[in-house]
């Protein structure tokens, strides 16, 4: 009589954490005080310098 031969079903890996991708995003040095001043809605880029002095245009 022959052996079976079992084959281990691996589980299908898990869906990357959408939470680990939004901090990933949100995780710059600037990117809290920019969505604070987005809180109201849009905003123009000279209002957000405005609102955020020591950032700089190249960092904005």
């Amino acid at each position: 009589m022959p052996l079976k031969v079992r084959r281990n079903q691996s589980p299908d890996p898990p869906l990357p954490c959408m939470l680990t991708h939004c901090m990933a995003v949100i995780s710059g040095a600037w990117a809290a005080n920019v969505i604070w001043s987005l809180r109201a809605g849009p905003r123009r880029f000279n209002e957000l310098r405005t609102d955020i002095p020591p950032i700089s245009a190249k960092v904005l």
